[in-house]
């Protein structure tokens, strides 16, 4: 049974937090540095990589990479992720956008402020947020099985100094829709399926 509301109310679900990404592992030469644009492709892990940009106007675009583990130290103007799959990608500062397409089991990690989070055609996808990105707009296309996380301190900051202050709270962003057809005003409405349990 399910019933068409004009808001989710999603219910917050508890999640592990899994270890971060594992920065003590030994780093590869990789990323490439062509004219603003850091360039990852076809890389395969496990393996961990680091690009620090040198001036705000550098872009970074990762292409076709499986299993590795990206960090990002420094403000980028644009992230591009295509054809990934079991990535975890730690983003600083962000001046546009990170995009991903066509991605599988990522983990993204926004340690600082990013605008917008663009998801075309991925799958598994968990959004980790902190109190610098807390904010950010994510925009799906064709796209399952996306969450956000974040830690039950920001969304209760009277717990801050509880043991569970670091636990992480999940929300999954809907995949079903209800939409009609509204003649009078020439429009077609469209909102999130709300699932209710027996």
């Amino acid at each position: 049974m399910f019933i068409a509301e004009s808001t989710v109310t999603s219910k917050p679900t508890a999640v592990v937090e899994e270890e971060f990404i594992n920065v003590d592992s030994k780093e590869v030469e990789g990323p490439k540095l062509q004219g603003n644009r850091w360039y990852l492709q076809k890389a395969t892990g496990p393996a961990t990589y680091a690009v620090t940009p040198d001036s705000i106007g550098q872009a970074l675009s990762i292409e076709d990479c499986n299993n590795v583990s990206i960090k990002l130290e420094g403000k980028l103007t644009t992230v591009v992720t295509d054809q990934c799959k079991q990535l975890d990608l730690e983003v600083a500062d962000v001046v546009s956008n990170v995009e991903l397409l066509r991605c599988v089991k990522v983990r993204l990690f926004l340690r600082g402020h990013v605008p917008t989070v663009v998801l075309d055609e991925c799958e598994e996808i968990q959004i980790m947020l902190n109190e610098a990105s807390k904010d950010v707009r994510v925009l799906t296309s064709k796209c399952a099985e996306i969450n956000f996380c974040i830690a039950k301190k920001l969304l209760n900051p009277e717990s801050a100094n509880s043991e569970e202050a670091e636990d992480l709270v999940e929300f999954p962003v809907p995949m079903q829709f209800i939409s009609t057809m509204d003649l009078a005003n020439k429009q077609v409405p469209t909102v999130p399926v709300q699932h209710v349990g027996v």
